[in-house]
C-alpha cells in the first residue's frame, strides 16, 4: 500500500537519547532498525484501537507523542502503521488492518514449538522482534488459530490469552412467528 510507505517516509526518526532508552532496557540495536527502522511521531488516539497522525487530524486534543512501528503482511507488502506509547503501552492501528505486530512472520517455519506472544512492545523489540504483539485481538485471531501452538509470557499471560482469543459466539436469529420445538 503506497499510503502506507508515503506516510512513513514523512516521520521522524528516533532520536539519540530514544534510541538510548531502549538499548538501556535491554532493546538490541538491530531490533530498533531492522525490518524497518521504528520512527516518532504525534498521534491522536480514536476509539476503536485506532489513531490519526496529528498532522491530519480535525480535533487534535488528546495528541500525543508514539513510536511509530511499520507492519508488513505475511508476503512482505507494507500493510499498516502501528502506533505505540511505551510508558503506557497503548497500541493502535492507523488503517485498521494489522492485527498484530510482526504479522509478517507469525506463519514462518520456527525453531520453538509456539509462536511467542508477547504482551508488549518492549518484550517483542527486546527479543529482536521474534514472535507477534496482538494489536486488535478480532484481526489476530484467525492467524493464531491456523499457527499451531502459541506461547503465553505466563500463565496469567495465558488465561488473558485464552479471554481474548475466545471465537465469539454465532449470532443464530430465527424467522418471524417461529414456535419452539
Amino acid at each position: 500500500m503506497s499510503d502506507v510507505l508515503d506516510e512513513y517516509g514523512m516521520l521522524e526518526t528516533m532520536r539519540q537519547p530514544e534510541l538510548d532508552a531502549f538499548k538501556a532496557r535491554g532493546v538490541p540495536p538491530l531490533a530498533l532498525a531492522e525490518p524497518d527502522a521504528l520512527c516518532r511521531d504525534t498521534v491522536v488516539f480514536l476509539e476503536g484501537g485506532r489513531f490519526e497522525f496529528k498532522r491530519w487530524a480535525d480535533d487534535v486534543s488528546g495528541a500525543t507523542g508514539a513510536v511509530i512501528i511499520l507492519v508488513r503482511s505475511g508476503l512482505d507488502y507494507a500493510m499498516d502503521l502501528v502506533a505505540w506509547t511505551p510508558g503506557t503501552d497503548r497500541l493502535a492501528s492507523w488503517l485498521g488492518y494489522a492485527g498484530m505486530l510482526g504479522e509478517g512472520h507469525a506463519a514462518s517455519a520456527r525453531i520453538a514449538e509456539g509462536l511467542k506472544v508477547h504482551r508488549s512492545p518492549l518484550t517483542w523489540l527486546q527479543s529482536s522482534r521474534r514472535g507477534v504483539v496482538i494489536v486488535d485481538p478480532r484481526r489476530a485471531a484467525p492467524i493464531l488459530r491456523n499457527v499451531g501452538p502459541i506461547e503465553a509470557e505466563d500463565h496469567a499471560h495465558a488465561r488473558e490469552l485464552r479471554a481474548t482469543l475466545a471465537e465469539p459466539p454465532i449470532r443464530i436469529i430465527l424467522p418471524a412467528g417461529s414456535v419452539a420445538a
